[in-house]
């Protein structure tokens, strides 16, 4: 029973944390479309924000359990736009 009651746990946490990073997946996803339009035919349409190192700090915030908000703060902070 202890080891179900920390399975149950762990999924429990994980979703969390999927959730809070697929909210911040969405917010840099508007803030692209709303800076124009998709890359033109035969163009190679730039990496996801997740897999740019420069937003790998705020990516491990949302991993560690931090909420959004204070990753929004720390974009913010950091003079990124967190739309």
């Amino acid at each position: 029973p202890l080891e179900k009651q920390k399975k149950d746990a762990e999924k429990v946490k994980q979703s969390a944390t999927d959730g809070k990073k697929s909210a911040l997946e969405a917010m840099f996803a508007k803030r692209a479309a709303a800076m124009g339009t998709p890359p033109a035919p035969g163009m190679v349409a730039a990496k996801p924000l997740k897999d740019d190192p420069e937003y790998q700090k705020y990516m491990k915030m949302l991993k560690i359990g931090m909420p959004v908000e204070n990753v929004k703060q720390a974009l913010e902070r950091d003079g990124k736009d967190p739309l």
